[in-house]
């Protein structure tokens, strides 16, 4: 028989949830039946919930702050009950069951070298029966956003992790319980986790405590506001609904965004980046994308071959410094990087082994890794492992920017706006089409005089971009 869970029962007046407050009972404690097990807070009243049951406390299985639907486990029995349910508590007499196990769903190796990732939706709640393979939860890593399924079947016992948390590679996600004998997991289970010890402190959601209604926190989160940076007017600091109006919103990094941070400021710790500038005349460039617009051609493709050309001239751009051991490691392939701007923050689309396609087929393979970026269906494979990165903002691009080094590339190369500008043509001042070139790069491996080389060398072939159409290998 399962061990007997006291579950939140039903209050009336049409009150579906409630949070609990403060817990009166800890694991190892002997209860009587009706001893007050914890307070409750709903948007009614608060009120003390009695045991329906005389027992010894197991497991605590709900921490204190937490918000939960009637019907979810609150606490479960350490072995079986001294009596039956009682029916004015709203708790659930066991009825007989086949015996089941309580097992871990632990986040797996999702390959590529991730070791973390953020949980970013729940598809299942304490309660749900789940088959094998129905998708559990969304994960988001510094990779890709994951679809992770069950690997059995059974119902949710409780979900261990919050929407936002950052979990690694074999942390507990949820657990299960899956009927003995029935699907297990295609490797051995993890032991269960422990419950909470005689005297352990419960853990809390947070820091700080909030005291708020459900109604006040579902507010709070369809209005993006961090409760525990809101000023609770109400007794005991509790946040009320007009405390919310007076708070500024605030968002969450999550996902992708929260990646490009983290590796944004990575990025400014390790490289002392200097940048070099000069204006290139695209008027070129531009005539070659309109008359062969059939085949696919676009300014940033003609880009991306002229770096690879200067590439192979400088193979010191393809390469990556290791610190410790105070070496450069040069590639033995070009890994070409392109920074794309999504809805989901800035993304690097890898083009795998960029020394081997023709120009027309760098050129298509661009394009496509660009919209897949954006699409958000690239593969992690195909959002990791640059050896030089070119970043385009575009018709955003504005007149000049200095991008960061995509550590542990060694330089990275912008190009910003195409804009109408005075040019000298034959000692003639004229209508041009310029844009902005930058290269920023790591002063510690490169100097002054090969990115200014390199750069010259880029600028010099987009004035006249024809040979490198010729399969992109005329150097």
């Amino acid at each position: 028989m399962p061990l007997p869970e006291f579950r939140l029962p039903d209050l009336g007046e049409g009150v579906t949830e409630g949070e609990v407050l403060e817990w009166r009972v800890r694991a190892g404690d002997r209860v009587e039946r009706d001893q007050v097990l914890c307070v409750v807070a709903t948007d009614k009243a608060t009120v003390e919930l009695p045991s329906p049951f005389s027992g010894v406390v197991g497991e605590v299985l709900v921490p204190e702050g937490r918000v939960l639907r009637v019907g979810e486990p609150l606490l479960r029995l350490a072995g079986p009950a001294g009596a039956t349910t009682a029916p004015e508590t709203g708790g659930q007499a066991e009825s007989p069951v086949a015996p089941t196990s309580v097992l871990e769903f632990r986040l797996p190796d999702l390959g590529e070298g991730v070791t973390e990732g953020e949980v970013v939706e729940w598809r299942v709640r304490p309660g749900d029966r789940v088959e094998r393979d129905q998708v559990l939860c969304v994960v988001a890593t510094d990779k890709a956003t994951v679809e992770l399924p069950s690997p059995f079947s059974g119902v949710v016992g409780e979900v261990l992790v919050p929407e936002g948390r950052t979990v690694t590679v074999g942390d507990a996600l949820v657990s299960i319980e899956a009927p003995d004998g029935g699907p297990a997991a295609p490797s051995a289970a993890p032991p269960e986790r422990a419950p909470l010890a005689a005297g352990e402190e419960i853990p809390s959601m947070a820091a700080r405590r909030v005291l708020a209604l459900p109604a006040v926190r579902r507010a709070a989160r369809e209005r993006g506001v961090r409760l525990d940076q809101v000023l609770g007017s109400g007794p005991g600091g509790r946040v009320r609904m007009e405390d919310l109006a007076t708070s500024g919103r605030r968002d969450r990094l999550r996902g992708t965004r929260r990646v490009m941070a983290e590796r944004m400021a990575e990025a400014h710790r390790h490289v002392p980046q200097v940048t070099v500038v000069l204006d290139c005349d695209m008027a070129a460039v531009e005539g070659v994308v309109a008359d062969a617009a059939a085949e696919g051609r676009t300014a940033l493709g003609l880009v991306c071959l002229a770096a690879r050309a200067e590439i192979e001239r400088l193979p010191i751009f393809n390469s990556s410094f290791d610190e410790p051991a105070l070496e450069l490691i040069y590639h033995p392939e070009l890994h070409l990087g392109i920074a794309v701007q999504t809805e989901d923050g800035l993304k690097v689309a890898t083009l795998h082994a960029a020394g081997r396609p023709s120009a027309t087929e760098l050129q298509a393979e661009i394009q496509r890794l660009v919209a897949g970026a954006r699409a958000g269906t690239l593969s992690p494979a195909e959002l990791s492992g640059a050896t030089f990165t070119v970043s385009s903002g575009g018709r955003l691009g504005g007149l000049l920017a200095t991008p960061l080094v995509n550590w542990p590339n060694v330089a990275t190369l912008g190009i910003h706006e195409i804009q109408d500008r005075p040019v000298v043509r034959d000692g003639q001042v004229v209508a041009g089409r310029c844009a902005v070139l930058s290269l920023s790069f790591d002063h510690r491996v490169i100097d002054g005089m090969t990115a200014s080389s390199f750069l010259y060398g880029v600028v010099a072939r987009l004035s006249d971009p024809t040979p490198l159409l010729d399969r992109g290998h005329q150097r």
